[in-house]
């Protein structure tokens, strides 16, 4: 039986990819994207062959919305029995806020995405899969050259006090929300994990870290030299 698949952030990048692969492998795709006009522009011709739908993670309203709308239509799809939390941003400039006030980075890394979990999972088909798009940048030990993680409860660097973007500069600053936010997805993903096992649920839960991948657009914030190196 053919089965549906939610990526945020499907539209480009390493989501853009397992796009393709999902449609070629016969599977019906729900691309989730903050801006749908770049991800049928992204896209192309696959567009036609995937289910676009407006999602902001950096908004929990929009969060709420779409999550209560992909299930009062459920019925206009095959069953949804994975989602994919592949969007993200790396903001190394001034630090940016959400539209609830968080730390960008965090918002649409972590918080949206726990947000989104969290109101579908009742919904999903099982036995069905979550899975997390994780980072090195997480782990001091990887040495990844990215400042290391500060987690201070859960809201985890969501306030950048002046203090801290004076001492270490807005590029430290952004790299350290970064690895925080993805600290958050794998503590998340092992939590949820843990719960759904104690539950006896046969939904998974699965973090991945893609390594240095270029061409997925978190540099686009850098200099030009950078965005050369990294293809934006």
């Amino acid at each position: 039986m053919t089965t549906s698949v939610l990526v945020t952030g499907g539209h480009t990048g390493i989501g853009g990819q397992c796009t393709r692969y999902l449609v070629e492998a016969g599977r019906h795709v729900v691309v989730a994207s903050r801006d749908l006009e770049r991800a049928r522009h992204e896209l192309g011709p696959l567009a036609e062959r995937v289910e676009l739908r407006p999602l902001d993670l950096a908004a929990l309203a929009s969060v709420r919305d779409f999550a209560d709308l992909l299930i009062a239509t459920a019925d206009d799809r095959p069953p949804l029995d994975a989602v994919v939390c592949n969007a993200g941003v790396q903001i190394v400039g001034q630090p940016e806020r959400s539209a609830d006030g968080f730390e960008l980075t965090y918002a649409v890394n972590h918080l949206g995405h726990y947000l989104l979990v969290r109101r579908l999972l009742p919904a999903l088909a099982a036995p069905a899969r979550i899975v997390m798009l994780g980072s090195g940048t997480h782990d001091p030990a990887q040495k990844t050259g990215i400042a290391p993680p500060i987690y201070r409860g859960g809201r985890a660097l969501a306030d950048i006090d002046a203090a801290t973007l004076d001492k270490e500069g807005a590029l430290r600053t952004g790299h350290r929300a970064y690895s925080t936010s993805k600290l958050c997805n794998i503590m998340f993903a092992y939590g949820l994990a843990e719960r759904l096992r104690a539950e006896g649920s046969s939904t998974t839960v699965n973090a991945y870290d893609p390594g240095l991948v270029p061409g997925t657009g978190l540099a686009r914030q850098y200099g030009a030299a950078a965005r050369f190196l990294f293809g934006r």
